[in-house]
């Protein structure tokens, strides 16, 4: 997942493509972080870039995470929203597509 590009610009998913399994998303979160580690260790190690700019573009990350986590907030909440109202309005029928999908997920999946 190294990439010694020193161009290339994080480029977070649009949130409508953002996985909604949060362990998912946290392991995807560690392995970006990790690559931005590595990648500001070895050019402060070298002089490449200098603490003041290591500083400012810390924080347009901070800035660029706050943006973005916000927007998922936003959208998720507006997700959950949509959810809960189908369902308040057709209870019969999510309660059969729930029954309908763990009947099936007890079919399919082996026993141990």
């Amino acid at each position: 997942m190294e990439n010694n590009d020193p161009n290339r610009r994080f480029d977070p998913a649009p949130a409508s493509v953002l996985p909604m399994d949060w362990e998912d998303l946290k392991a995807r979160f560690v392995a970006w972080r990790e690559e931005l580690m590595q990648s500001l260790q070895g050019k402060l190690a070298t002089g490449e870039i200098d603490s003041d700019e290591f500083k400012a573009k810390a924080d347009d990350v901070l800035k660029m995470v706050q943006e973005r986590w916000k927007d998922l907030e936003q959208n998720y909440g507006e997700y959950a929203r949509r959810f809960t109202s189908k369902i308040e309005r057709h209870p019969v029928a999510a309660t059969a597509i729930a029954l309908g999908v763990g009947f099936l997920a007890g079919k399919l999946l082996p026993r141990r």
